[in-house]
């Protein structure tokens, strides 16, 4: 009984001492297709995954993120 308690304990340990939350995207930070503001045309940032993007004028004449 002592060997169950202590491999159920230990299982447990294990499932829940490895888990960690990931943390949420920043809503701020640019990526494509994305809206930018009318002062952040022509001016180059970074997506959260290393994709390089410019805030340009669409088809619709709005200020979009789009990939270089």
């Amino acid at each position: 009984m002592k060997t169950l308690t202590a491999a159920l304990a230990m299982g447990a340990t294990l499932l829940f001492g490895s888990y960690a939350p990931s943390a949420p995207a920043d809503p701020a930070a640019p990526s494509p297709g994305k809206f930018c503001t009318k002062d952040q045309e022509g001016k180059s940032a970074s997506a959260s995954d290393g994709t390089a993007l410019v805030c340009a004028k669409d088809t619709d004449g709005r200020a979009r993120w789009t990939k270089k």
